[in-house]
């Protein structure tokens, strides 16, 4: 009984241990013992420098191999880490729900084509005003009364053939607002497993990389070497340049997820729940299309049943016809 209290109070003080250190308090530790017995090892060794080693090729491309695996382990964590805190973040995968369903809510409600119509105004408007602000700008930099008399009349000339002119802002772009939606019908039951479409997206997104990474290694050949003090320090270097790339990648990876992604996917759901609220239907309207759609779905269902009989029909005579030829040319 006593050892089972011991394991368990050694478990939580070991858990109380690993929450009190960060990530990045762990990794500032691991940086200080890194230079610290690095700066102990130097007092055993002669450091030297050799300039001409710059005008050496397979330095240069031995550095970018080796720097490039360095900054490959940062993207990958970057990300993972990205993906994974959006799967398992509730925050965003309520904002991704939200989208699908208020991109369902367009269709359902014929607002699609007046929804293109609002994000268009809207954009021009923030073209407009991002117009005017730079114009602003050269007016209020203008040293002379003619120069700002010439800048404003080009404002207002500007302002009035706006749709022609080249200006740089933050477009709406409704492809983005639905990019991180799912965007399938609630009606879209579907019983199918969809393994051969997932499997071609995992090939179309991963094999490329995977593919030209077995490129660069196979192009790349090693040869043995004696190990030493010199070797010793190389190997911690690395290793210390790989730890601090995942630390960099993981962190700036939930970053990303819990502040970028979230903050945009907030503002995309905002606006789209703002125009649905502002130009849904009455209840009134909507029964009505309600009843019409089922009337439009009732009269498709005859419609087919009814392609259907005429095409067995005309299977059923096609035989009859092939069984009464078949005797004849017996004969």
């Amino acid at each position: 009984m006593k050892s089972v209290e011991k394991t368990e109070s050694l478990k939580s003080r070991i858990m109380e241990v690993k929450d009190s250190f960060s990530i990045r308090q762990l990794v500032m530790v691991a940086l200080v013992l890194f230079c610290t017995v690095a700066n102990i090892i130097m007092d055993y060794m002669a450091p030297g420098f050799d300039a001409s080693v710059f005008a050496n090729p397979a330095y240069w491309i031995s550095l970018i191999v080796q720097q490039g695996a360095i900054i490959l382990i940062m993207l990958c964590v970057y990300a993972f880490m990205i993906e994974k805190e959006s799967q398992s973040n509730d925050d965003i995968k309520k904002l991704k729900q939200l989208l699908a369903t208020a991109h369902a809510k367009l269709s359902e409600y014929d607002l699609t084509q007046k929804f293109d119509d609002y994000v268009y105004v809207k954009n021009y408007q923030r073209k407009r005003k991002a117009y005017r602000i730079k114009m602003e700008r050269k007016i209020f930099k203008a040293k002379t009364d003619e120069k700002r008399k010439m800048l404003e009349t080009e404002r207002d000339r500007g302002l009035a053939s706006l749709q022609f002119i080249k200006v740089k802002y933050e477009k709406i772009k409704i492809v983005e607002i639905f990019s991180n939606a799912t965007l399938i019908s609630p009606d879209d039951e579907s019983m199918a497993d969809h393994m051969d479409k997932t499997t071609a997206k995992m090939l179309r997104n991963k094999v490329v990389g995977i593919v030209l990474f077995g490129v660069l290694l196979s192009a790349v050949t090693f040869d043995p070497l004696g190990f030493g003090w010199n070797m010793l320090i190389k190997t911690l270097i690395k290793l210390f340049q790989a730890a601090y790339a995942v630390y960099v990648g993981g962190s700036e990876g939930v970053r990303f997820a819990c502040g970028n992604l979230l903050s945009a996917l907030q503002n995309r759901a905002k606006f789209v729940q703002q125009f649905i609220e502002s130009n849904k239907p009455t209840e009134s309207v909507l029964s009505e299309m309600e009843t019409a759609k089922k009337a439009q779905e009732n009269a498709d269902a005859a419609e087919i049943l009814k392609r259907k009989k005429e095409m067995e029909e005309r299977a059923d005579d096609l035989i009859n016809h092939q069984a009464q030829a078949c005797p004849q040319s017996k004969q």
